[in-house]
This record gives structure tokens, C-alpha cells and sequence, in this order.
């Protein structure tokens, strides 16, 4: 089976295609036919739904068909054009959010499933996965790394610093006490329990080892609430038929109590959600669900549902998320006291198409998505802007900044939170760096 934060979404030509999963935690896609929709919002209770393809898999098995040819030029220009809500509709300001470029890492294709965290002041880049023979399309393993880099400045220079204990990706990871806690993850030869704090301190890079995880975690989802380190859901063996719904608690302030095993929440087990911590309460948004059919193949299910764990009180269902989020940047951004902002992700739209458009991949979405947690809802950010400045002068010719999927976020400097590298479209890493900075919210 192919995935997310595994192969990069690629369906390959030889083994059996999924399902195609849109939207809710029980709606599944036909595989007859895909379908892109496209909603525009208007206003803050109607939405149009405007279905555009509808192509037959027979067709879409044909590499330079007229039909897919079509199909990706079509979706390039959906993803491209201006479909934004009506001024009256519950936007983001372009003020309230400032998106800029970092510099690269350079000397990489960048990494899938990084460890990304801040240490001494540094932003830190470590391990991760990508394809530095060639694309998974043509035959090119998997590799996974173990350097770590580090980032004094948005306009510096990335530096290698040194190595993690071993190659790993796709793992969590939290700032704590002037370091980064490490969780979980993956490595050519399966998934890890271990944990780790990772320190870098005048280039000397140091791996403390931490409580190991009651099961093997990879492809979960994590965020730190207070003092106490949350993991959710994942995948605890890559030929896993099913994700999983552990949910575990470290108190950093108290390690050596090991892992707490915690209710899970009442929804679908999943991998690759979205994590967010507000105000002392844990999040738990979109993922991706595995379902095993009678014929022994494995579907996936793209969720949009979200949840809240509150110490104390257990776990309560939010509104349902506009579109599916799957493998998005986690944590979630907090860009106010009472808001998360979720950056792009997967809606499983191309999914079963992905290994098939392969470099025609249009990418994911530009638009973030914004959780109110005062007033329990959901808004709609304007997208991040294609031709983002970089703090650094490159060549003119220099693509549009990709939003990138299977990585982390992390705050950086004041306001600003950082988006290091991560995969741009299916099989293809960037070096990119996004930044963020909060402006200003709205009331």
C-alpha cells in the first residue's frame, strides 16, 4: 500500500490502485471515476460545490491520454485562479498574515517526515526521508537520514551540525527547555518506540535518551500542552492493514513516569492528523483512515472531523473541517489565544490518480484553514501568495513556493513560526522554508 509520509502518495502502475476518499469521516469515492470539486464560499453559511472531472480509470491507466492531459491542465488551473469568498465571508486579512521564504537548505532536495524544532535560539532541521536517485515513479528507493541542520537567521546559511543516533523520519517532535523532543518515527527497516531530547549548543549537538513508547508510533501526530507531550494515532508497523488510535502522555517535567496510556478519542483510528495545543487543551484534526476490504486490499479514508482533549473532562467533538487535511504541517499554527491555522494538506481529491499525473501533480492546496476555538468554527484564510519574496536574492526564474505536506511547524523568532522543507507533491521534496509571521487578529 501507498501513502502519505510513505512513497508520497504515489500509487505505483504495478500495485493495486485505492480508493479515492473525500471529505467526512464516512463518505468513500467510488473508484470508477474521480471527481475534483471546487467550493466557493459565500458568505458564512453557503457553499457552492462545483464538480469539473469526471474521467474513467480506464482512461486515466493510458500515461499521455488526451483525457489526463486534459485532467491536469485542468486542475492546474483551478488550483491557479482567484476562487476566493465574497469580502463578507469569514476571511483572514492579507495584513493579519505575513508568508515570506527562508533560505533553503541548500545542497538537498530537502526531507519528508523531518524532526523540526528550535535549540539555542537556532532553527533545527533533522533526519526525514526523500528520493535523491530519482523518483519513486522510476524505480528509486526510499532513503532515509540522519543529519541534522541548523539555521541562525531567515537570511543565513543552513549548517550541518551533526547526526541523530541513527537514520529517522516521520516521527514527532516539541520544543522543550532550550531543545527538541523526539518521538517515534521510522527507518528503512520499520517503526520506533524510542524517544530522544535533542540539544544544540555552539555547534555541539547532544541526543538525551527519553521513556520509548509503549508501541512503536510513526506518522502520528503530536503537540505539547503545558508541560505534558501528547501523541496521537499513527501507524505501528509499515504492512499495518489499520492506523491506530493510541493516545499516550509523557510529563516532561517527571520522564522517568514513563509514557501514560489515555483514553482514545471516539472517532475513527487514523495517521497523519493534525495536532494543535490552545489554551491547555490538546487537538486532534483530519488524518487518514486505513480500511481493509473482503479481497484483502487496503482503502483509505480521508477524515475531516476534529476533536479536543481537555485534562480532566476527556474528549469532545468539533465541527466538522471544510475539507480533509491529511499529513498538513503539525502542530497547528497558534496565530491567536483562541485560533489554530492549518496549512494545506491532502484532501485525497488526486489521491488514486497521484502515481499516474506523477510530475504533473499540481501540488497541494494554498489555503489555510483557520480553527476558532471561541467560537467553536471554522474559517477560510486567503491563499498563500505563489510568488512569495525570498529573504535571500535568487534567479528570477525561481518556481512558485510549493506548500508542503509530511513536516513540522515550529515557532521562530517572536511571531514568526517556520515550515521547514517537506514534500511539495507526491515523491518530490523541497528545500523551501516557509515563514509565517502573525501580524495582527482579528477581534
Amino acid at each position: 500500500m501507498n501513502g502519505p509520509g510513505e512513497d508520497g502518495f504515489v500509487v505505483r502502475a504495478n500495485e493495486p490502485k485505492e480508493e479515492l476518499a473525500l471529505g467526512g469521516s464516512d463518505k468513500m469515492h467510488r473508484p470508477v471515476e474521480v471527481n475534483l470539486a471546487v467550493q466557493v464560499t459565500l458568505g458564512t453559511h453557503c457553499q457552492l460545490s462545483l464538480r469539473v472531472i469526471r474521467v474513467a480509470n480506464t482512461l486515466l491507466d493510458r500515461r499521455f491520454s488526451f483525457p489526463l492531459l486534459f485532467t491536469a491542465a485542468l486542475v492546474f488551473l483551478v488550483n491557479a485562479s482567484p476562487l476566493l469568498p465574497a469580502e463578507d465571508a469569514l476571511l483572514a486579512t492579507s495584513e493579519e498574515l505575513k508568508w515570506s521564504i527562508a533560505s533553503p537548505i541548500e545542497g538537498t532536495i530537502g526531507f519528508a517526515g523531518p524532526f523540526v524544532g528550535v535549540s539555542s535560539g537556532e532553527l533545527v532541521v533533522a533526519g526525514g526521508a526523500n528520493f535523491p536517485d530519482g523518483p519513486p515513479w522510476e524505480g528509486h528507493a526510499k532513503v532515509w537520514h540522519d543529519d541534522i541542520f541548523t539555521l541562525s537567521s531567515p537570511d543565513g546559511k543552513w549548517k550541518r551540525v551533526g547526526k541523530l543516533p541513527r537514520p529517522l523520519g516521520y516521527g514527532v517532535s516539541a520544543n522543550w527547555q532550550g531543545g527538541i523532543v523526539c518521538v517515534g518515527g521510522s527507518d528503512a527497516h520499520g517503526h520506533s518506540a524510542e524517544a530522544f531530547f535533542l540539544k544544540v549548543e555552539d555547534g555541539n549537538v547532544r541526543c538525551s535518551p527519553l521513556p520509548a513508547l509503549p508501541v512503536p508510533v510513526a506518522m502520528g501526530a503530536g503537540a505539547l500542552v503545558g508541560n505534558t507531550l501528547y501523541v496521537a494515532g499513527g501507524q505501528e508497523s509499515p504492512t499495518a492493514n489499520r492506523a491506530s488510535s493510541v493516545f499516550f502522555a509523557l510529563n516532561l517535567d517527571e520522564p522517568s513516569s514513563g509514557w501514560k496510556e489515555l483514553e482514545s478519542w471516539p472517532g475513527p483510528p487514523r495517521m497523519l492528523a493534525v495536532a494543535g495545543s490552545l489554551n491547555g487543551d490538546f487537538y486532534l484534526f483530519s488524518g487518514a483512515e486505513l480500511i481493509e476490504t473482503a479481497d484483502g486490499k487496503v482503502t483509505r479514508r480521508f477524515l475531516n472531523d476534529g476533536w479536543r482533549y481537555r485534562a480532566g473532562e476527556g474528549w469532545s467533538r468539533l465541527p466538522d473541517l471544510p475539507r480533509s487535511v491529511v499529513a498538513a504541517p503539525s502542530p497547528a499554527v497558534p496565530i491567536s489565544e483562541d485560533q489554530l491555522l492549518i496549512l494545506g494538506g491532502d484532501d485525497g481529491e488526486l489521491f488514486e490518480i497521484a502515481g499516474t499525473l506523477r510530475e504533473r501533480h499540481p501540488g497541494f492546496s494554498r489555503t489555510p484553514l483557520i480553527y476558532q476555538a471561541k467560537t467553536n468554527s471554522w474559517r477560510v484564510a486567503a491563499d498563500v501568495p505563489r510568488d512569495l519574496a525570498p529573504v535571500v536574492v535568487e534567479s528570477a526564474s525561481r518556481p512558485p513556493v510549493a506548500i508542503p505536506v509530511t513536516t513540522g511547524t515550529t515557532r521562530w523568532k517572536n511571531n514568526r513560526f517556520a515550515i521547514p522543507t517537506g514534500e511539495a507533491r507526491p515523491g518530490i521534496r523541497t528545500p523551501d522554508v516557509l515563514l509565517l509571521e502573525v501580524l495582527s487578529q482579528q477581534p
